[in-house]
């Protein structure tokens, strides 16, 4: 089969997913993969598409004839989704020719602004979720109640297979007295990491351990280590692949506190430690909750005081790290593994393949006009942009000014401050437009 993926850009875990499945797909799998990108293409995703031979085209959020040309003659549209503003704008203003048309959510659909509205659950033929915790959104689950019930989930994954081809899996770990080592490996903003991350490891009985802090630089991050001068931890920034898996063969414990408001799916992060064999240790929130298994791949903590505890025990007992480490690189093995992604999404082509082609209907039928880009940001909110649409109406009137009110008290929600994820200003990176420049002012 012919497929063909659409993405905004390939940065970040997407981008990482993406290249190992085309990876395995090049040398297991004779169905044809092309990738189109609405922004520019990275140097990785470049560099290995050159390599294995996927053809792709980058920038073509403006290029709707090669779009066009593209769909019409692919068998299967893979869409990687997410709230992006370019994506959706596409979406909802471009009448694509017939297809058969599948969507990979990308985000767990929980936090405001990054969120999943009715328009984009029922677009696509299929719409398969990355955790099967997106199920559970309330908006998601009452979109549901009134449509087709549950949906498929695919754990995104770069797998155990890639990591071992690069031979930097460390047989040998050493869970002695010797390692000391623990890895923070992720985004340091403040939709991703926990306020309290420096007090965790402060409060750490022994101060024998070193800290490894793998992500690209952040003023919240900045702040945040202000007054940390007793602890010893090493910030090695943004790093590549290669680095990071050399930290990771020479780590004895994955300490990852994220926030509780955070945006994570099926964190890559989680999944390169347990396929490295490192017990992980996190907060009870709902994503980790389900990627660690409590006491057999790591410790889920009810609270800060219960993280730094499991943490203590770790440094403690080598025999218990040993066992962990066993049953977290077995656990990765079955279920973060590049050919059972590759299997299932193979499986969801062929029932797709079996479908008719058909029209998507975008939502600019509905309003029998383009929309403009303040009403692609607020129809993409759902449940959750009612302020904004009801600013658009009203905006021009008295009534204006308690809107007014409303959407500037979001700007003291970590979530909405984003440069990225969906965001008032990530929506202002794309489109000059006069209401969200505005809206941009008032959460400022």
């Amino acid at each position: 089969m012919k497929i063909l993926h659409i993405t905004p850009h390939l940065g970040g875990g997407v981008g990482s997913v993406l290249r190992s499945y085309l990876e395995f797909q090049s040398r297991t799998s004779q169905n044809s993969h092309k990738v189109l990108l609405l922004e520019h293409i990275n140097s990785d995703s470049h560099n290995l598409f050159d390599d294995i031979g996927v053809p792709f085209y980058e920038n073509v959020y403006s290029s709707k004839e090669l779009i066009s040309q593209e769909v019409s003659c692919h068998d299967v549209v893979l869409i990687h989704w997410w709230n992006h503003p370019l994506l959706q704008e596409l979406l909802m203003n471009y009448c694509f020719p017939k297809n058969r048309m599948v969507f990979w959510c990308h985000i767990a659909g929980s936090q405001a602004p990054n969120v999943i509205c009715d328009f984009v659950l029922d677009y696509p033929d299929e719409f398969v979720f990355t955790t099967p915790l997106s199920n559970f959104v309330p908006s998601v689950a009452a979109n549901q109640l009134r449509n087709r019930g549950m949906r498929d989930f695919i754990w995104s994954t770069v797998g155990f297979e890639s990591i071992e081809n690069r031979n930097l899996i460390s047989k040998n770990r050493r869970f002695d007295n010797t390692n000391k080592n623990l890895t923070y490996c992720g985004n340091l903003d403040e939709t991703k990491v926990h306020a309290d991350f420096f007090n965790i490891f402060s409060e750490i009985e022994t101060n024998k351990f070193h800290l490894n802090i793998v992500g690209p630089p952040t003023s919240f991050f900045d702040n945040l280590s202000y007054g940390t001068s007793g602890l010893k931890y090493t910030y090695h920034g943004f790093v590549s692949e290669q680095i990071k898996f050399e930290i990771l063969s020479r780590t004895r414990i994955f300490v990852y506190p994220l926030a509780r408001h955070h945006y994570g799916t099926c964190d890559q992060s989680i999944q390169e430690a347990l396929i490295f064999g490192i017990p992980v240790v996190v907060l009870n929130n709902a994503m980790e909750s389900y990627m660690v298994k409590h006491a057999k791949t790591g410790y889920v903590a009810k609270s800060i005081s219960e993280m730094v505890h499991y943490v203590e025990v770790l440094l403690k007992d080598e025999s218990q790290c040993k066992i962990l480490s066993s049953q977290a690189q077995e656990d990765a093995r079955m279920r973060f593994s590049i050919e059972k992604m590759s299997c299932q999404w193979d499986a969801k082509f062929h029932a797709l393949y079996s479908l008719p082609k058909n029209d998507k209907v975008p939502l600019s039928v509905n309003y029998g006009r383009s929309l403009s880009p303040a009403e692609v940001l607020s129809e993409s909110l759902g449940i959750h942009g009612a302020v904004f649409q009801d600013y658009l109406r009203n905006h021009k009137k008295i009534e204006g000014l308690e809107l007014e009110a409303q959407i500037a008290s979001l700007g003291s929600n970590p979530s909405w401050k984003s440069p990225t994820k969906s965001t008032i200003s990530h929506y202002a990176a794309f489109f000059d437009d006069e209401v969200i420049n505005a809206w941009k002012r008032m959460i400022s």
